[in-house]
């Protein structure tokens, strides 16, 4: 078997119990928490509808509540994609918090869109957001106005080993008001670890994301350079924040 620390965590994958009957998802990055060695982060679904045209490929983001109906919630999204990334989170607002699934869905983006419109018209009406305002090859994707993403990746405190899921850098009272900063920015937000820390993101009015980026500063951290349109593959030395153009 191949030295895990000599793969990238973003390809490490481990077989996952099922959580309903005809569940085929896998544990993917498959990571444990540095201390109960337990996995801890998200699952791949295998998607049947691939992508032929790599210019028309894009993203949507849903969030499904626990409790939720996976068995017919994934159905259709695994029907209507190439693949999806669920990573266990919060969605935080003022009215509190609320644990469930975050789902990173990648397909053609007509297919995206018959997706979106199906889960929309579920009996629990999921959100979803379109993560791009064009495709890659510069078609303008139709629907609702263009918002700016702003998302913050928060590392893991000094001495987490390598390949696990450990605490934020950031203190406890520094991660709430992080939390407070993007609720009252964008009205929700959503928070999930990943292999590289603490992924929380908020949507915000077009030009709005420079004073939140301020306000993140202040609570403390070095911000880093942003990232360009979402890439994941990277390991953050500091606090880093990016905002990029979506559809809503």
């Amino acid at each position: 078997m191949a030295d895990a620390s000599a793969v990238a965590p973003w390809d490490l994958r481990a077989p996952a119990p099922p959580r309903y009957s005809g569940d085929t998802s896998v544990f993917s990055p498959a990571l444990r928490d540095a201390r109960t060695r337990a996995y801890v982060l998200g699952r791949r679904l295998q998607g049947t509808a691939l992508t032929r045209d790599p210019g028309k490929e894009v993203a949507l983001f849903t969030f499904l509540p626990n409790g939720s109906d996976l068995a017919r919630l994934e159905g259709l999204i695994e029907a209507g994609c190439d693949h999806a990334q669920l990573h266990p989170g919060t969605v935080y607002s003022a009215d509190g918090a609320q644990a469930g699934g975050l789902y990173f869905i990648r397909g053609e983006v007509g297919g995206l869109g018959r997706l979106r419109a199906a889960l929309a018209a579920q009996p629990e009406h999921p959100w979803c957001l379109m993560m791009a305002s064009a495709c890659p090859d510069g078609t303008p994707i139709a629907g609702g106005p263009t918002v700016e993403h702003v998302r913050v990746v928060v590392p893991f405190a000094p001495g987490t080993p390598a390949q696990t899921i450990g605490d934020p850098m950031l203190s406890v009272a520094a991660m709430a008001g992080l939390r407070s900063a993007l609720v009252s920015a964008g009205g929700r937000a959503w928070e999930h670890a990943d292999f590289n820390g603490y992924h929380l993101a908020t949507d915000v009015l077009t030009g709005a994301a420079e004073a939140l980026r301020a306000r993140i500063a202040a609570l403390g951290g070095t911000l880093e350079s942003a990232h360009n349109l979402g890439a994941t593959r990277f390991i953050p030395q500091a606090v880093n924040v990016e905002a990029y153009p979506v559809e809503g």
